[in-house]
């Protein structure tokens, strides 16, 4: 799959599964909780980022360490109304 994004104002084109950009996001996500001296519970597509205890801050932050770990990056226009785990999957795969 292509994703499409920016890096240093240039347009970048990388080669990515939805496995490995779901990959990625839940490593963040567990190391996100682990630093705050919990397990990370189980999660899915459909959990909300808040019953994870993330607020709107901590949602960029994952954003932002995705963006690096994938080498891309999502324009802000995308970056809107995040509030389950597949809402950053979604953000991080091919702009329909």
């Amino acid at each position: 799959m292509f994703i499409l994004g920016e890096l240093n104002g240039e347009k970048v084109y990388s080669v990515l599964t939805m496995e490995s950009i779901k990959t990625a996001i839940n490593e963040i996500i567990a190391d996100t909780i682990g630093r705050r001296g919990h397990n990370a519970p189980a999660f899915d597509d459909e959990t909300k980022l808040e019953a994870l205890g993330f607020d709107s801050l901590d949602i960029m932050e994952i954003i932002v360490q995705t963006e690096g770990k994938l080498g891309v990056r999502v324009p802000n226009n995308k970056i809107e109304k995040i509030y389950t785990v597949g809402d950053l999957y979604a953000l991080f795969k091919i702009n329909d």
